[in-house]
């Protein structure tokens, strides 16, 4: 990841059910200088999140679903085909979300990516994973929900004040894989939902024609296309 001092402070949601659309745009912040940030791609988010109904028929009560998320992932990527967006996003699969060596979550996050991954605050919640410390165990996140009551929880969760533009919170590893309902958990197995988001290049994800030198599959499209020409 390449931080930038153009970058903005992240931000903390407005209501009781805006953490989606704030944590996407505190992935894109992190990832993009203020001045890079097209205000359409805002528009897209706050056009499709909050989509979720409540059990009265009130729209956005519910937050953000998945769906909604999934969707707006697949359209970084179009844009990132279409008009050299520079963020390329990979749904990881619920199997695929864990907080343990060698996991492609954490193989994402030292590899320089971010994660809006859902969590538990009371209820279903997204934050943000931004760091990872793997010889320690421990992730680096921010959470959007301003809570003044939150207290820490010993060495497992402390509250961070130093790096605005990065995190809030140092979480420890056990307690974000436990599968029931506590403060950050990432809860049951068959259910967990995170999407990694990147500046560089995330194998699968990326289109053909990504424009950066480092791409692994740009790379690897452009030499079968070398070899179909000579071939021909």
């Amino acid at each position: 990841m390449r931080w930038s001092p153009l970058n903005t402070p992240l931000r903390y949601q407005l209501s009781e059910y805006d953490c989606g659309p704030t944590t996407l745009l505190n992935a894109i912040s992190v990832l993009m200088p203020r001045k890079q940030i097209p205000p359409d791609i805002i528009k897209h988010i706050y056009t499709y999140a909050l989509d979720g109904i409540d059990r009265r028929g009130q729209l956005g009560r519910a937050g953000t679903s998945e769906l909604a998320m999934v969707f707006l992932a697949n359209t970084f990527n179009q844009f990132a085909r279409a008009r050299r967006w520079p963020i390329c996003c990979e749904v990881l699969a619920p199997e695929d979300i864990h907080v343990a060596a060698g996991s492609p979550l954490v193989r994402g996050l030292e590899q320089g990516a971010v994660a809006v991954a859902r969590v538990y605050h009371g209820c279903p919640h997204y934050v943000l994973f931004t760091a990872i410390d793997s010889s320690n165990e421990t992730l680096y996140l921010f959470d959007p929900y301003y809570d003044a009551s939150l207290r820490e929880r010993g060495r497992h969760m402390k509250i961070l004040n130093d790096a605005p533009h990065r995190w809030n919170r140092r979480v420890s590893w056990s307690l974000l894989e436990r599968e029931n309902r506590g403060l950050y958990a990432l809860g049951s197995r068959d259910s967990r939902e995170c999407i990694l988001l990147s500046n560089a290049c995330i194998p699968g994800a990326c289109p053909p024609d990504c424009p950066r030198a480092d791409c692994p599959q740009a790379a690897a499209a452009n030499r079968q296309a070398a070899a179909d020409t000579t071939g021909a």
